[in-house]
């Protein structure tokens, strides 16, 4: 609103409609890049060995067991982790179940 020097909000809502445009740029200059942390193999390499074996070994068979990724990207991390965590399951032959989930705007 400050860039377009408009005052009001419902100002700045007229500009979106008549701009397709800038609702484009706000939707990228809004959303966060490339989440570094669970790009990088070794991380997950060490969930793969310690963390996710050592949170099955300590979840009773048949309870709930969600894990969330905070400030995703566009997805990836949450559907790596669930697939890390159905290879670990497969492994172990638990009886867990997993649903990945993640909010980008």
């Amino acid at each position: 609103m400050g860039l377009h020097q408009l005052a009001r909000l419902s100002d700045y809502l007229r500009y979106l409609r008549e701009n397709p445009q800038e609702a484009e740029l706000l939707f990228n200059e809004l959303l966060i890049g490339v989440t570094n942390f669970f790009r990088d193999p070794a991380v997950w390499d060490q969930f793969k060995a310690e963390v996710i074996p050592a949170l099955l070994a300590s979840h009773p068979d048949g309870a709930v067991l969600r894990a969330w990724i905070p400030g995703c990207s566009s997805g990836e991390e949450a559907y790596t982790l669930a697939m890390i965590f159905k290879e670990a399951i497969e492994r172990n032959q638990s009886a867990a179940t997993v649903y990945a989930s993640n909010l980008c705007l």
